[in-house]
C-alpha cells in the first residue's frame, strides 16, 4: 500500500528519502495525487478552504526557498504538497504500525489513510483508514480546517534526518512490542487508547481527560492503597522517567516558567484540573491553573500529549521497568 502523509512539506519534490525497513518517502505521482484529492474532499474541505490550504503551503515553500537563494521549481502548480510513504518492495498488506510510528514522532506526521491502485482490467482503488477509524481522519481535518479559518495559518512540516531516525526507531519498537504485547496488558491498552484518542478534537476539554487517563494507566495502580496522592505519585514518577529518556521534555520550552520547573510538577498541578472536568465542575482554566499568566488550555494539551508520547516510547523500550514502576 501507499500511505498519504497529510502534513508533510519537502522542499525538493524530486527527493526520495529512504527510511529503512523497506520504506521510503517520495512525492506522489499525478495519478496518486488525484486519488488523494478525491478522498480528502470527503472530509469537508470546501473549495474556499482548498484554495487557502494550497496557497498557504505554496507561500511557505516559496518563502523558504527564496530566503535560501533557491528559485521555486516551475510547473508545480498546486500539486507539490502531496507526499507519500511506500514500501520499496510491495507486500500488498496494510501495516498499521507505519501510521503509528510517524504519529509518535515529535512532529506527529499524520497518515489519514493508505491506498492501493489496482492494476487489473477494471482498475479501482482500495482504501484503508489509519488507526482503524475513519473518525480519526474526520477529526484531524475538522481541527485543521477550523485552524485555517480562525487563524489563517496551518502547521506544516518538513522531514529531516532526525525525523527519519526517530520514525525508524519508533517502528522498530512497535514491531518488537507486537511480539510480547500480551505480557504487558497495561502498556498495550495505553498504546491503543493513545491512538484512539485521535478521534477526539483538540478543541474538546475532554481530550485532556483522556490524556491524563492514559498517563495514569501507565504509571498508577488503582488497586493499591496509595500513601501519597495521585498527583504526587505522578510528579515523582514522571520526573524519574523524564530524567532517563534521551531527549527529556522541558516545560520552559512550551510555557513561560523557570527552567527548574519540572514536567512532574506541571502534570501534578494540572491533574487537579483534569479531575474537576471529570467530576462536572465549571471549566475555569485560568483560576485553577495558576502557573503562568500566559498559559492556555492548548498549551497544556500540547505539553501533556508530548509527555504522554515520551512515556509511551519509553514504555516500548523498557516495558518491564514501566510495569514495576506502576506497582510502586
Amino acid at each position: 500500500m501507499t500511505y498519504y502523509i497529510e502534513n508533510l512539506i519537502e522542499l525538493n519534490v524530486d527527493t526520495e528519502i529512504e527510511i529503512g525497513l523497506n520504506l521510503r518517502i517520495r512525492a506522489a505521482t499525478s495519478e496518486e495525487q488525484n486519488v488523494i484529492k478525491s478522498f480528502i474532499s470527503a472530509f469537508g474541505l470546501s473549495r474556499i478552504l482548498e484554495v487557502a490550504y494550497d496557497g498557504l503551503y505554496k507561500h511557505v515553500i516559496e518563502k523558504r526557498l527564496t530566503e535560501g537563494k533557491v528559485q521555486p521549481k516551475k510547473g508545480l502548480g498546486q500539486d507539490f504538497r502531496y507526499f507519500v510513504l511506500e514500501e520499496m518492495e510491495k507486500t500488498g498488506i496494510y501495516n498499521p504500525n507505519y501510521a503509528k510510528a510517524l504519529f509518535l514522532s515529535d512532529k506527529e506526521f499524520f497518515i489519514p489513510f493508505g491506498f492501493d491502485l489496482k492494476d487489473y482490467p477494471r482498475g479501482g482503488v482500495s482504501l484503508k483508514y489509519s488507526f482503524d477509524s475513519e473518525l480519526s481522519a474526520y477529526t484531524y481535518f475538522n481541527d485543521k480546517n477550523t485552524n485555517i479559518i480562525e487563524r489563517g495559518s496551518e502547521f506544516s512540516i518538513e522531514f529531516t534526518d532526525e525525523d527519519k531516525f526517530q520514525v525508524l526507531d519508533n517502528l522498530t519498537l512497535l514491531n518488537e512490542f507486537e511480539k510480547k504485547k500480551e505480557d504487558y496488558p497495561y502498556i498495550k491498552k495505553a498504546l491503543d487508547d493513545f491512538f484512539k484518542m485521535i478521534e477526539i478534537s483538540n478543541r474538546s476539554v475532554f481530550k485532556i481527560i483522556q490524556l491524563f487517563a492514559c498517563i495514569e494507566l501507565l504509571l498508577l495502580d488503582g488497586k493499591l492503597a496509595k500513601p501519597k496522592s495521585s498527583a504526587l505519585q505522578l510528579e515523582s514518577k514522571l520526573d524519574l522517567i523524564n530524567n532517563r529518556i534521551g531527549n527529556p521534555v522541558k516545560v520552559s520550552e512550551f510555557i513561560h516558567v523557570p527552567d527548574s520547573f519540572t514536567v512532574g510538577k506541571l502534570i501534578g498541578i494540572t491533574h487537579e484540573y483534569k479531575s474537576s472536568i471529570a467530576h462536572g465542575d465549571f471549566l475555569d482554566f485560568e483560576k485553577k491553573i495558576q502557573i503562568s499568566n500566559k498559559i492556555s488550555e492548548l498549551d497544556i494539551l500540547i505539553l501533556a500529549r508530548k509527555v504522554l508520547k515520551s512515556i509511551i516510547v519509553f514504555a516500548l523500550k523498557e516495558p518491564q521497568l514501566i510495569t514495576d514502576l506502576k506497582k510502586c
